[in-house]
């Protein structure tokens, strides 16, 4: 199996699965909806009968940044670490719950999208994820104690000198090696995602390890999957700021214009985000050893007791035949 040929299928398959993108379309909406309503609420109030709202379309004035903390009495800036910090823990948790429903659909016989098959696995498998993110986060601090050590050592060499270009080429240095490590841990934590919901054992620490050494050892060809998968997220990224830097802003129409172009770039996030999970799903399918044969029958002793065949009933003359006598 090629990172080609698994992108090619993954991609195939989502292609079939629409209706999943716009569940999850719809499911991560009402999230953000939910998230940012008291953030909402208080611009709703300061902006909700006054005519601040047209004048700020064609700009931010940080006159009614002021304005809206003296009348909240500073709650919505003090509120905004905590909301964020709920918001994104909420998004993680959705994230293993979406994971659950959508590598069971891709890991099924016909790679088909029902919404029983969907949500059965979003139940089924959520624990097990949020077991497989606690073991996870072991590897994430080796990682984060590798960057800081690298930190360190470039500090004690470097940092008191009168030369800026060795820490500087040093610290892009370790800032690559850190992304490396980081896009690596993800892809260990996407394939024990793949075990734990194909085989039927609910260890995360095992499919943890097992993932390590699966990825390990085809190290080249899921990191493809990545790399291609990243350059056409960048694609798209790319892409999206054209358009919105050529929407013009201020008007309504502007606006409306804009949020359909942000609804669209979200459901192509949404459709690389399964792509990523389907072909890794390909791959696992396709690079996964051949079950072991059965083993011949061995020679058992004793034999096991057989059926005795019926012996004929023997049959007595005949009472006319023994008056004849002998012939």
């Amino acid at each position: 199996m090629t990172a080609r040929k698994a992108i090619w299928l993954g991609a195939r398959t989502v292609s079939r699965a629409k209706r999943l993108i716009l569940v999850l379309w719809i499911f991560l909406t009402l999230l953000a909806a939910l998230a940012t309503t008291p953030v909402a609420a208080a611009i709703s109030k300061s902006l909700g009968h006054s005519k601040w709202a047209a004048e700020l379309i064609r700009g931010l004035d940080p006159s009614w940044i002021m304005e809206t903390y003296r009348d909240t009495h500073g709650y919505v800036l003090a509120a905004m670490p905590v909301m964020l910090g709920l918001s994104l823990l909420a998004a993680l948790l959705a994230h293993l719950l979406i994971a659950g429903g959508a590598i069971s659909v891709f890991a099924s016989q016909d790679r088909r999208y029902t919404a029983a098959l969907f949500f059965e696995g979003c139940g089924r498998y959520f624990w097990r994820f949020f077991r497989l993110l606690l073991a996870s986060s072991l590897l994430l601090g080796i990682v984060l104690g590798i960057n800081a050590g690298l930190k360190a050592l470039e500090t004690r060499l470097w940092g008191e000198g009168m030369i800026e270009t060795p820490i500087f080429y040093a610290s892009r240095v370790r800032l690559a090696l850190l992304l490396f490590l980081l896009v690596a841990a993800g892809m260990v934590a996407d394939y024990a995602k793949i075990r734990l919901v194909v085989e039927p054992g609910r260890s995360a620490i095992r499919a943890l390890l097992w993932s390590m050494r699966f990825a390990s050892r085809n190290f080249g060809r899921c990191l493809r999957i990545w790399v291609v998968l990243m350059l056409a997220g960048a694609l798209f990224y790319f892409v999206y700021d054209r358009i919105s830097r050529a929407i013009p802003q201020t008007s309504s129409p502007g606006v409306f214009l804009l949020l359909i172009a942000q609804q669209l770039y979200i459901m192509s996030r949404l459709w690389l985000r399964l792509t990523f999970w389907a072909s890794q799903t390909e791959m696992y399918f396709g690079l996964k050893p051949p079950a072991p044969a059965s083993a011949p029958e061995l020679f058992v002793w004793p034999p096991e007791p057989r059926a005795v065949l019926a012996e004929p009933a023997l049959t007595m003359p005949q009472a006319d035949e023994e008056a004849a006598g002998p012939a």
